[in-house]
């Protein structure tokens, strides 16, 4: 049995590795210490990262986040070595001419596998997740008009104060994901009013809604508070279930890049 799985593992490094070297690739990257994680460099815009027209940009993103939008998984679905999540680096890729969007995972896993020699398989994992439900006539979201055509999403009016319009469970539940991806992205502490893990959306609902929802730091007054509460205002629950989720195991990765 243990030679068995054994077995199994090298064969799906094997594969994996095969997949990255057929892989679109980028044309040139540069890669250099990006600045320390810090609430007021993630305030301006100095973390994450951004596709442009023919090139990659990516500012102080740790190792784990890299890995994570390269297979596209939550961090927590990565299981490596603890410094993956210390050291930040800057990064500027170009793209070769006709690569789209669609394409930058394949390509930051090739990158990966050049630059810091990732070697990694694929598990399976039963990982906790929020399930959002709703309460029987406790709704407090209003259907959105048949004919808004407002873009959708949520605006921040001032401090934690947000509007939101035209809002389907589906891009509710990828909303609080990304609050969860921004958890686990911060030092212990630096995110208390968050939401710790994924959502999926249970609530069985199918429409587009408007609604105010006001959570972050800081009080009442100016639209702080926790995320979990807001979606309690909202007439929703968040409940904790376990689901089996595909886990990225890294059996190698270097610290420090090879050179530009």
């Amino acid at each position: 049995m243990m030679k068995a799985k054994f077995v199994g593992i090298i064969s799906a490094l094997a594969i994996g590795q095969l997949a990255l070297a057929q892989a679109p690739a980028f044309e040139v990257a540069s890669i250099r210490i990006g600045a320390p994680f810090s609430m007021e460099l993630l305030r301006s815009g100095g973390i994450g990262m951004t596709v442009e027209p023919g090139r990659v940009v990516i500012k102080s993103w740790a190792l784990t986040d890299m890995i994570g939008a390269a297979f596209q998984v939550r961090t927590d679905q990565i299981l490596g070595p603890d410094w993956m999540g210390s050291q930040r680096f800057d990064v500027q890729a170009k793209m070769p001419p006709g690569a789209t969007a669609s394409q930058v995972p394949a390509m930051l896993q090739g990158l990966l596998a050049s630059r810091f020699k990732l070697e990694f398989h694929r598990g399976q994992k039963e990982f906790p997740i929020y399930a959002l439900t709703a309460r029987k006539g406790a709704l407090r979201m209003q259907p959105s008009a048949p004919g808004d055509t407002t873009t959708p999403g949520c605006t921040i009016i001032s401090g934690g104060h947000r509007i939101c319009h035209r809002m389907t469970m589906a891009a509710l539940t990828d909303l609080l994901t990304q609050l969860s991806r921004m958890y686990a992205a911060m030092p212990p502490g630096g995110m208390n009013w968050g939401i710790e893990v994924a959502t999926i959306d249970e609530t069985g609902l199918t429409g587009a809604y408007d609604f105010n929802m006001d959570y972050g730091p800081g009080g009442e007054d100016t639209g702080g508070g926790s995320v979990i509460d807001a979606v309690d205002r909202l007439g929703l629950k968040l409940e904790k279930k376990k689901r089996s989720e595909e886990q990225i195991v890294i059996d190698r990765l270097e610290k420090t890049p090879t050179e530009n």
